[in-house]
């Protein structure tokens, strides 16, 4: 990934972040699949893209997203948290 894609990527994640926080959710997503389109293993994607769905109560798409994390840096402390409430 070149210099430019990486800052796209964490501006796109900002953006999403930003929606996300204004309530957003599927504004969130929306970025966080554009962050994934350029790097499919960013795990902080990956993982608030799981939040989002939860948000929206979609459990189990959350739930995919959280398994994902785990899979790929089973150290991420918050996944913890996610796999114990679901």
């Amino acid at each position: 990934m070149g210099l430019f894609d990486g800052l796209k990527k964490r501006s796109l994640f900002e953006k999403g972040k930003r929606v996300g926080n204004e309530g957003d959710h599927e504004g969130g997503l929306n970025y966080y699949n554009q962050v994934l389109e350029l790097d499919p293993e960013d795990v902080d994607a990956i993982f608030n893209k799981g939040c989002a769905f939860i948000n929206l109560n979609r459990q189990e798409e959350a739930l995919e997203c959280f398994e994902k994390v785990f899979v790929n840096k089973s150290g991420y402390a918050n996944v913890w948290l996610f796999k114990v409430l679901f």
